[in-house]
C-alpha cells in the first residue's frame, strides 16, 4: 500500500480524484514490481544457498578431515597426552631458563 500511495501522490492524489482504473492500474503495477523484486531476491538467495550447501558438503574442505576419528583414537590421545604432560611438567624449568636467558646482558649492550 505505501508504494501505491507514493505513486498515486505523484499523480496528485488525494488532491485530485483519480479514475478507479488509474488507482487499480497503479496498485497492480506496484504489486507486480514488488513481486518481481521478491522473486529476484529469492532466486539470488536460493543460488547463494545452493553454493553454500555445495561448499559445506564438498569433501575437499577441511571440516571433512578425519578429525572425529583422530579425536576418538586412543593412540592419538596417548601421544597428545604425553606431549601435554611433558610441557606442563617442565613449565617451571622452561620459565627459569627463559628468565635466565632474558637476564643475560647482550654483547651489544
Amino acid at each position: 500500500m505505501p508504494f501505491t500511495v507514493e505513486r498515486l501522490t505523484a499523480l496528485s492524489f488525494p488532491q485530485l480524484t483519480l479514475p478507479d482504473a488509474t488507482v487499480a492500474a497503479t496498485l497492480d503495477a506496484a504489486h507486480a514490481e514488488l513481486a518481481q523484486q521478491y522473486r529476484t531476491r529469492h532466486a539470488e538467495i536460493v543460488k547463494k544457498l545452493d553454493a553454500l550447501t555445495r561448499m559445506l558438503n564438498d569433501p575437499a574442505h577441511w571440516w571433512h578431515a578425519p578429525g572425529p576419528a583422530r579425536i576418538a583414537s586412543e593412540e592419538n590421545w596417548q601421544r597428545w597426552h604425553q606431549r601435554q604432560l611433558a610441557a606442563l611438567t617442565r613449565f617451571d624449568a622452561d620459565r627459569r631458563a627463559w628468565r635466565q636467558a632474558l637476564a643475560v646482558p647482550t654483547a651489544r649492550g
